[in-house]
């Protein structure tokens, strides 16, 4: 009824997009990054594939907190650490038979856990909760796949080298179904009050 929306995206294009498909007084968008924002005060937060590319998890889940004073509540959702580990580990094995060095990596490998995320939530947030949803899908060919990810949070820059949390994640290979490929996601839906 009497609410009012603040839209916020760091890329230019996709807020016109916004600003576009909504043409509502009551909503107002900017072009900014998320973990800058200072000021404020919100009754929620939420966002959908965005936390796992900030720079510092627990300092922008603090700056959040401050923003929702009095039982305000930030939810969000993102990709974790084992999100497309088939791929990775296809990267990895290509890189080797060429001579290579393993460093190149798909994006999601260097992603946050359930422990970081809950860790990050509980120095927050008084109040929090993290759910996690594991789930694969075949994809008919390589092209599908990385169709597919174009169009999610996942891909970032497309491959990168391992972070400070480095170390090696297990992997599994395609189940032999005929398909060419296949993706796994592991997708955390996280709440903080």
């Amino acid at each position: 009824r009497g609410a009012s929306v603040f839209g916020v995206d760091i890329s230019e294009a996709m807020v016109r997009v916004a600003k576009r498909r909504i043409d509502d007084p009551r909503v107002r968008f900017a072009v900014a990054d998320a973990e800058e924002i200072a000021t404020g005060c919100y009754d929620l937060v939420t966002s959908n594939a965005t936390f796992q590319w900030f720079l510092s998890l627990p300092r922008t889940l603090a700056r959040m907190a401050s923003l929702l004073p009095g039982g305000g509540v930030l939810t969000f959702s993102f990709f974790g650490p084992e999100t497309y580990a088939e791929l990775d580990a296809a990267m990895r094995a290509s890189a080797r038979r060429q001579g290579g060095e393993e460093g190149a990596r798909v994006a999601a490998a260097g992603f946050h856990s359930r422990e970081e995320i809950a860790g990050a939530l509980s120095a927050a947030f008084p109040r929090w909760d993290v759910a996690e949803r594991r789930y694969r899908q075949e994809f008919p060919s390589l092209a599908d796949l990385l169709r597919s990810i174009r169009y999610t949070g996942t891909r970032g820059g497309g491959a990168r080298s391992r972070g400070p949390r480095g170390g090696s994640r297990g992997s599994r290979r395609p189940t032999g179904s005929g398909t060419a490929g296949s993706g796994r996601r592991t997708r955390y839906s996280c709440a903080g009050a």
